[in-house]
């Protein structure tokens, strides 16, 4: 019985660090894959306003995405001060459970670019858009005069 108290205390720390780690790209998700409409709505309702985007780019499950898709990942900017340019995966969980429809996460950094960090991609940047993706327009924050 001990062993097995043991082993289920280490597999709940494994799982505890793992969705505490931060990622370069998530979503809201079902089983069935990213929710797109819930992952706008928390990007929408994140503050800063802007500090995170929908991602333009194709991910798949070859580059590490959980589900292949494009324009379905939020990612971070890094705001100097104000957002890092990480997405906490607990951060993510929480923002997309505290919607109506109640959606699970999902995140990841692509394979390689991880150790680059956010500062250093240019992952949701206009220049990595295929032609054909849709333009999504936030807000910018209004400067006090």
């Amino acid at each position: 019985m001990k062993i097995n108290t043991a082993f289920h205390l280490s597999l709940l720390a494994c799982i505890a660090s793992v969705s505490a780690d931060k990622h370069l790209l998530c979503c809201c998700s079902t089983k069935a894959g990213c929710d797109i409409a819930s992952t706008q709505q928390v990007i929408n309702e994140r503050s800063p306003p802007g500090s995170w985007v929908m991602n333009h780019e194709n991910w798949t499950k070859e580059l590490g995405a959980p589900f292949a898709c494009m324009d379905c990942y939020a990612s971070a900017i890094n705001m100097e001060g104000m957002d890092d340019g990480w997405i906490g995966g607990v951060e993510m969980s929480r923002a997309c459970d505290k919607l109506p429809s109640k959606k699970g996460s999902s995140c990841f950094s692509p394979k390689g670019r991880k150790e680059e960090g956010p500062a250093s991609t240019t992952i949701g940047k206009k220049e990595n858009r295929p032609a054909a993706s849709k333009e999504v327009t936030l807000p910018l924050p209004s400067n006090p005069v």
